[in-house]
Order: structure tokens, then C-alpha cells, then sequence
């Protein structure tokens, strides 16, 4: 009979598991939030994403999607509370990130929002504007290699930290 033992895998607590459910949760709220996918937002969230969780640069949902540009998200966090004055590991704000990319759309509505207004008409009359934008832009995109999206390199969604209180 075979003699040869099959290594054991240390079990995870059920801390640890949760923790990475957890860890999963937050990563699919920021996609979600990048892309403008309140859906998956709330699905998200509803997994046990945290919207006050924050990666390893200090960035919160709420810095992507206003990073991004994406409205629907921010309206979404600003509803459920998320802290819209939370300062990343580059000393920004959200409204302060979407500025310095040049999101204006998404500064003005994080500007209205913490002043207590729905913001609900901001984004509405460029939704017809970009496609404009994008067909005056396709010549020359189409004459070399896209540049990276500015939005990528102030918020970085890539390195997430785990969860507070997870093990190292």
C-alpha cells in the first residue's frame, strides 16, 4: 500500500476567512466603483464590502469613482454615508483627486453633495457631450498607442492592503 503522505494544509480560522471574503468584497466595490456599476456596488456592499475601507495607498471607493469620473457611484456612496473627506496616502480628498485628474463633473457633485444639494442635474448634459468628444478623438488615438487613463496613476486600485485587524 502506498506509503507516501499527502502534505496538510493548515486549516484557516474562520477569522481568516472572513477576512478574505471581506478583502474580496472591498476589491469588487472598488471595480464596481471605477466603473461606474452601482449594481455591483450594491452587491458588493452586500457581501460585506465595507465602504469606509481603505487599500494600501489610503484610497476609499469613494476616491476611485471620483477619480473616475463615475456619478452614479458617488451619488450611491454619498447616500450610504461614505466619508467623502477621507485623505489618501497622497494627502487628497476625493473632490481633490477628481481635480487634480480633471473629473470636474465629479468634483462638482462631491462639491454639491457636501453642501447638502442633490447634484442631481451634474453629468446629465455631458452624458451627450462625450460622444462627441470621443469620435473628434478617434483620429488620433488611431494614429499611435493610447496613453494610460489619467485616473490610473492618481488612484491606484491595484494594491489592495487587507482589512484592519486581518493577520500579516
Amino acid at each position: 500500500m502506498g506509503g507516501s503522505k499527502k502534505p496538510v494544509t493548515p486549516r484557516k480560522t474562520d477569522e481568516e476567512k472572513a477576512a478574505e471574503k471581506k478583502l474580496k468584497a472591498c476589491e469588487a466595490l472598488f471595480k464596481a466603483a471605477k466603473d461606474d456599476e452601482v449594481k455591483k456596488c450594491e452587491d458588493a456592499i452586500g457581501k460585506g464590502a465595507d465602504i469606509f475601507w481603505q487599500n494600501a495607498k489610503g484610497h476609499t471607493a469613494v476616491h476611485v469613482a471620483a477619480a473616475f469620473g463615475a456619478l452614479n457611484v458617488l451619488r450611491l456612496l454619498h447616500k450610504l454615508g461614505a466619508d467623502f473627506e477621507v485623505i489618501n496616502e497622497a494627502k487628497m480628498t476625493p473632490i481633490m483627486a477628481a481635480r487634480h485628474i480633471g473629473e470636474d463633473n465629479a468634483a462638482k457633485l462631491i462639491e454639491a453633495l457636501l453642501a447638502g444639494l442633490s447634484g442631481d442635474d451634474i453629468g446629465k448634459e455631458a452624458e451627450s457631450d462625450d460622444d462627441d468628444d470621443a469620435l473628434q478623438r478617434a483620429p488620433a488615438e488611431a494614429a499611435g498607442p493610447a496613453a494610460p487613463a489619467k485616473a490610473d496613476a492618481a488612484v491606484d486600485v491595484s494594491e489592495p492592503a487587507p482589512p484592519a485587524g486581518a493577520a500579516a
